[in-house]
């Protein structure tokens, strides 16, 4: 079972960058996502990435809608790696805001838990969470500071933030 994209709507968002330091070592990102036209009236379902000794990459949406609603991901500073550019090559672009598919999910579970190898990269004044070995065909822009990686089967293959200051992360 993937997190799959079901479709985009034409709906204004902004997302809201909160950036915190939990330790030494590691850095939270959290980023909320508002809109006069996104309306979350039913419990959230997390699509939870567990890719390490840390918290997972948590990515929440409207258990009724599968609109997406957050996105969080723990960042361990001594695994950030730097990058000079931009290492992603995609097939297309699309804009809209993103609803995934909530019809094979239990609505007596909320909690879904995938392994995955998630790198985290910066580069120029971006942040870049991305599966490892998984190819991305279509880059989806949510807002002006969101965009949501995707195989060519519309499953979520990372995401990429924009307007980031890197000195949070150092």
């Amino acid at each position: 079972m993937n997190l799959t994209l079901a479709k985009t709507y034409p709906i204004n968002a902004t997302s809201i960058q909160n950036v915190e330091s939990v330790s030494e070592d590691l850095v939270l990102l959290n980023l909320e996502l508002r809109g006069d036209k996104l309306h979350w009236d039913a419990r959230p379902y997390h699509w939870r990435y567990d890719f390490g000794v840390f918290p997972p990459l948590d990515v929440s949406f409207d258990s009724e809608t599968g609109l997406l609603k957050e996105m969080t991901i723990f960042i361990n500073k001594q695994q950030l790696q730097q990058q000079h550019s931009y290492p992603l090559t995609v097939l297309s672009n699309i804009e809209g805001y993103p609803a995934f598919d909530t019809t094979s999910l239990s609505h007596n579970s909320y909690y879904y838990d995938e392994l995955a190898d998630i790198v985290v990269s910066l580069a120029d004044s971006c942040l870049i969470a991305i599966r490892k070995g998984v190819d991305t065909s279509v880059q989806l822009k949510v807002t002006d500071a969101l965009d949501i990686l995707l195989t060519a089967q519309s499953q979520f293959a990372g995401f990429i933030v924009y307007k980031i200051d890197h000195r949070q992360f150092m």
